[in-house]
This record gives structure tokens, sequence and C-alpha cells, in this order.
């Protein structure tokens, strides 16, 4: 297939080349005057990525659009139905790029099992190549485990309760409880299961990458420092009665301590 695959696996890819393979198999022009700058910056490459991976995906269901590398100008080798079924036959069981792996719920539960640095190439471009939110996905995914045995546990619990009637507030409270991780288990697979192609890939310039950086910590050091000094104002005030209400609780203060912690190692640590 042309050197679409291998361009994508590569991760010194060209942005040049990356064009060219776009100018071979784009469905319009829209993009042309975005991706033709003297100097492309990071929106540029993301969106190459993005649009050659739309490409690549469309390439594995329609094997009569490949372009075949000849000595004479490229042309489109047209295949026959029949013929394209015998070239072949499983199609679906070809597309084996990392983007298609995401609907495999149980191969990705295993990538979040481990650490980023254990991940191929290939696993890590699942998560868009960015450790962030392979992070914090792997977060949300030992939640749920500890969410399934706090739930086992209320269960067990609720079984042991006497049966009198005057006990039945202490059961809807357990009752209340177990819904409410319910819930948080499904928002929580439910987060994991969503997926955006925004792959994180270095840029050809240098400087575009050293400016954008120093921009984004900025954004993060103003909002860190309004987010700190309104939660300090709020966790003490908030209610700490309900499971539901310690939960919420507990997870604004780790919140707070990872914008505090992040301030430090941005190097503007956090003054009131």
């Amino acid at each position: 297939m042309y050197n679409v695959k291998a361009w994508l696996n590569n991760p010194n890819r060209s942005y040049v080349d990356g064009l060219t393979i776009y100018e071979l198999y784009k469905p319009s022009k829209k993009y042309d005057a975005f991706f033709g700058v003297s100097s492309p910056g990071i929106a540029q490459v993301n969106m190459l990525f993005s649009k050659i991976t739309r490409i690549h995906s469309k390439l594995l269901a329609q094997p009569s659009l490949i372009v075949i590398e000849k000595d004479e100008p490229i042309k489109i080798k047209k295949v026959l139905a029949k013929k394209a079924m015998k070239l072949n036959p499983n199609p679906v069981n070809r597309n084996t790029d990392a983007i298609g792996l995401r609907s495999n719920k149980k191969y990705v539960n295993k990538l979040l099992a481990l650490d980023y640095s254990e991940l191929s190439f290939n696993d890590k471009l699942i998560f868009n190549n960015d450790e962030a939110h392979f992070l914090e996905k792997k977060a949300v995914f030992i939640n749920i485990s500890d969410s399934m045995r706090d739930i086992r546990g209320l269960h067990a619990k609720i079984k042991v309760i006497d049966p009198h009637s005057k006990f039945d507030g202490e059961r809807k409270k357990i009752i209340q409880d177990i819904a409410y991780l319910d819930n948080n288990v499904k928002d929580a697979w439910n987060f994991i299961d969503t997926w955006t192609d925004n792959v994180q890939i270095p840029t050809v310039s240098v400087s575009d990458t050293a400016v954008a950086k120093a921009m984004a910590n900025l954004k993060k050091i103003k909002a860190n420092n309004i987010f700190i000094k309104r939660a300090l104002i709020s966790i003490p005030l908030m209610p700490n009665k309900s499971l539901k209400q310690k939960d919420k609780k507990v997870a604004k203060q780790i919140r707070l301590d990872k914008r505090i912690a992040e301030l430090i190692t941005l190097g503007a640590p956090y003054k009131a």
C-alpha cells in the first residue's frame, strides 16, 4: 500500500513526504492553503497526521483506490469488485492500525495495566502518542477497580443487616451508595471508551515547539493559581456526610494537590 502505513508508523516521519501522500488522495483542495505554508507548525503537522490516518483507513476499506508506484506517471489502478474480494477477502481483518485497536476494549484494558514506557510505538498512537492522555485514562481505569471492590463490600454489608424495618434507613443509605458507585463506574467506562484523533508528534521547527510550550505553561500557571485560590476556600466548606459528598471532597482535594505540585514543577510555586 504505497508508503502510507510506513509514514504513519515512522516516529521521524517527514512533513514533506506526508504532504506528498495527502496530495495523492485528498478529497478536495480545502486545506491546500493551510498545509502549503513555508514553515509548518504544530497545527499543520497534527492535522496532516489526522488526514493521512483517515486516508489509510479508507484505503484498507477500498483497495481499488491504492496508488501503485511505477516508472511512468502515477495512475489509479482500478480493480473490479469481484477481483478486489479475491485480493482482499477479509479487509476488516487487515485493519490492524493503532486507531482501529481502540474498539478492542480487552486490548486497551491490558495496555492501561502497563506503564507508558512499556507500550510500543503503535500502542502509544492509540492514546494519541500523548503520555498525559494515557495516564488520565489509566487513573480512571484504576478508579473503576477501586469502585468495584467497594461495591462488592457494600453488597456483603447489606446482606448481614437485620431484616427488621428499623434498619430500613441503614439499608437505604447503602443502596444509595451502591447506586452512586455504579454511576461512577459507568461514567468512567464511557470516558475510557471515548476517543479523539489529536496525535501529538514533534513539529519540524524547534523554535515553534519552544514558543508553544512556553505559552502553554503560562496558561497552566494562570489556571492553576485561580483554581488553587478558590479550592482553598471551598474545600473546608464542602459537606462531608454521605459517601457521595466524601468522594467529591476527596476528589477536589486530589485535584488541588495535583495543581500545587504542577506549579512547583513549572518553577512557579503557589503563593497565597
